[in-house]
């Protein structure tokens, strides 16, 4: 064999296989991207459901200015997956948790100063009211909240 082919030959077969590392490499980064967005894309449906749901019951909490306890049910049902869809780090569901039990603190607030009937339980029935009061502001200011909790999830953009 001439001496340039026993010299040149491994020197280029050794930079060949560096650039096909690399191609290889950028081919498999952006496969991962792309399955990144796929599954970003898959997720965002079912997000929006969840948020669509927390928007809907503190609208119709607004509203009506009570709550029932199938509404409540309503929101624990359709939310029941958020576990799985959001990071655990951002505690959606911790969050869901705490609008269902003001929703129920609320249920019973009004329940129970509506069942007091006597004069001698008006400071309780007033401590009701009062709670009942505290929890409608508390829902009229979660507005802003939720779209604060779900904007990471729900924006298209990177």
């Amino acid at each position: 064999m001439p001496f340039w082919f026993t010299f040149w030959f491994p020197l280029v077969n050794a930079l060949l296989t560096l650039i096909l590392a690399g191609v290889t490499a950028c081919f498999a980064r952006s496969q991962h991207n792309l399955d990144k967005n796929r599954l970003r894309a898959e997720l965002f449906p079912r997000r929006v459901v969840v948020y669509d749901t927390m928007k809907r019951f503190v609208t119709d909490i607004v509203s009506s200015d009570t709550t029932t306890l199938d509404s409540l049910l309503a929101m624990l049902r359709e939310t029941r997956h958020a576990q799985f869809l959001f990071k655990r780090s951002d505690d959606i569901s911790g969050f869901i948790k705490h609008f269902y039990k003001q929703g129920l603190d609320l249920k019973f607030a009004r329940q129970g100063h509506e069942r007091i009937r006597t004069s001698e339980k008006e400071p309780e029935r007033l401590r009701l009211i009062q709670r009942e009061h505290d929890l409608l502001l508390w829902f009229t200011e979660q507005d802003d909240a939720i779209d604060d909790k779900f904007r990471p999830y729900l924006q298209l953009e990177r």
